[in-house]
Parts: C-alpha cells; structure tokens; sequence
C-alpha cells in the first residue's frame, strides 16, 4: 500500500552547520509537537527541544572477521548491455525532538522505493513511507495522541522504564525500532515487486538478501552490500579480497545471516582501483541465489558481476559513498529525500 507522508520542516544545510534563524525557530517544530507544548504544562519543566540529526543509523561497529572462505580472483567477463532494469533502497532519518524526564523523544520517517529504469530515465516503481514517533507510552500524555493521529504521525512505543532507563538506551531501542520498520518497508517492496514484474526484469537491492525467504531465493535479485562493518575473511582469504582488481570478483561461496536467516551465494567484486591503497575503496559484497549446482552458480555471477560493472556510470557523485555507490541505488535515495522532504 503506497501511502502519502506529510512534509516535515528540515533545516537547511547552512542553518544546521551555522546556527541560522532556522535552527531554534519555534516554526520548524512539527505541527504536533506544537500541540504537545499546548498540552504539557509549561511548569513542570520536563519538556525541552533539541535539534540533533540523527542520520540513517548509528554507525556499526566492526565485527570480527569471519571463517576463513576459501576466496579465489575470477575475471569477469564483459558484457554489452546491463540487465538490471530495477533498483531498490531505503532510507530513515531520525532527530530527537523532545525530552521527558531525560528520555528522548525521537521523530522519525522511514521509506522505501523501487527506481525502474525506462527509456534511459528513472520512474517510480512503488513508494512506501511511514511517519513516526518513538517513545516510552509513559512519556506521551493521552492529549498527545489525538494531535498527533490528526498530523498523521505513528506513535510506536518504546519498551524501556522512563523513570531509571539511561537516554542513551532508551535512544538506542527507539533506534532499533526506526530500523526495523524500514526494513519492513524494504521487504514488503521487494516481495511485491517480484510479484509483478516480468521474467525479464531484474532488481538491485541496497543490501542484504536476508530480509526474506521469498527475496533471497528469487533469481531476479541481487543484493549489493557497499559496507564491510564484518569482513567475511582472515588470513589468505583476505590478502585475495583485498588484492582484487577492477573487474574482478570472488569465487563464490554459501553464506547466512543469523542462525535462521536464508542461505544465499555471496561473493566480493572491485568497482574501482584503490585509491590510495585502500583496500575497501570500490569494493563491494553480493549476495544473490543459490541457483543448482555450484557450476551453475558461478555463471550466475559472472552474469550479475558484468552487468554491475556496467552499472558504475554514471558516477554517483558528489556522493562521498561514490565508489561502492551504484547510481540507481544514488537515484532511489535521492528520490526518497525530495519526497519525504526530510
């Protein structure tokens, strides 16, 4: 179900970095906080703003290596014309808007969108978006809900005690929540875009396959996985991931995310030549379906990894992430963000 998210006001880039008549202006609050300062009384001084841009997430911290695969280089071969006709990505944008009684209120819009290309231009293949606030249910005041039902917001609740939780935790478990309802938009996207489109589409997900049975064994998607927060290599493996040059990808091997998550083929491919010998610049792990034998498997991702290749221009610029950041996965974040206004 597509569904129309209300504006929010955002700061502009000049505002949020200098202190501009934006960054305190009462008229950059959300209709329904507004409400809330109306209904909260002002005497008891357990409500305060705070503007603090919380980005797509808290950065991860690096895991330890994985099991050490026995990685192979493989030259891929070229091809004339990419394949992938469809791509898919989400984003989430979080701000702590409020505070009651130390616990962060946190404001948030998650969404998620299908870009199709069509004769050479991007047009929306299906948008989902949600419109939240999270917080501890003992820190919204009964009021609040009606304004906030009135301003299409979705209060989701928060479990953790307002009264002895650090605002650290209670910031981390709403966090975790804003997460996990994008990926809900990503999978549901991805499942009814599969239902849908012809054999002869194919689909880039920004990620993981995991997010469902349905998607990680479909042969009409890949995941692209631009960060190395785990690097699934030690010892040898990881001299060969590094060592990869343009053009060339990994052998493949089985990989599963969690105890219970689907298995999958995953192998790494470098976009580009290192910059400055860093050995993550244009690098990039895949994941797509296990498809019959292992000889069969491979073909399948000679098959993906040249039409990738193809997927490198234009460049994603003036994107930091440009060297691992393919452009239709730049088109779906660029698109979300003009339409979310946030």
């Amino acid at each position: 179900m597509q569904v129309s998210v209300p504006r929010m006001t955002a700061l502009s880039s000049t505002d949020a970095q200098q202190g501009g008549p934006g960054h305190h202006a009462a008229a950059s609050r959300s209709t329904w906080l507004r409400d809330w300062a109306d209904v909260v009384p002002a005497a008891n001084g357990t409500v305060w703003l705070e503007r603090d841009a919380l980005g797509d997430a808290t950065p991860a911290l690096l895991a330890p290596a994985g099991t050490d695969t026995p990685w192979a280089p493989r030259t891929v071969p070229a091809a004339s014309r990419s394949a992938c006709t469809a791509f898919l990505d989400g984003i989430q944008r979080s701000r702590v808007c409020a505070w009651v009684r130390g616990v962060p209120i946190i404001e948030s819009v998650v969404g998620a969108t299908v870009r199709m290309r069509r004769d050479r231009r991007f047009v929306d293949g299906g948008t989902h978006a949600r419109r939240l606030v999270l917080a501890p249910s003992a820190c919204v005041p009964e009021a609040v809900h009606a304004h906030m039902a009135r301003a299409g917001v979705e209060f989701v609740p928060v479990e953790v005690s307002a009264e002895d939780s650090h605002p650290d935790v209670a910031r981390a478990a709403a966090m975790a929540l804003v997460s996990a309802a994008r990926a809900t938009l990503e999978r549901q996207l991805a499942e009814e875009w599969l239902r849908t489109a012809g054999a002869d589409h194919r689909l880039v997900l920004d990620g993981g396959l995991g997010i469902s049975e349905t998607v990680a064994t479909s042969r009409q998607v890949i995941g692209v996985v631009k960060s190395h927060g785990t690097l699934y290599a030690s010892g040898t493996a990881r001299e060969v991931v590094f060592g990869l040059r343009p053009g060339e990808r990994t052998t493949v091997a089985p990989h599963r995310r969690g105890v219970r998550g689907p298995e999958v083929a995953t192998w790494y491919l470098r976009l580009r030549a290192p910059l400055g010998g860093d050995p993550l610049f244009g690098l990039v792990r895949v994941e797509q379906a296990i498809a019959g034998g292992a000889g069969e498997t491979e073909a399948r991702a000679d098959e993906w990894a040249a039409w990738l290749l193809l997927e490198r221009q234009p460049v994603a610029l003036p994107d930091p992430r440009w060297d691992r950041l393919l452009y239709g996965v730049a088109a779906c974040e660029r698109y979300l963000t003009a339409r979310l206004g946030y």
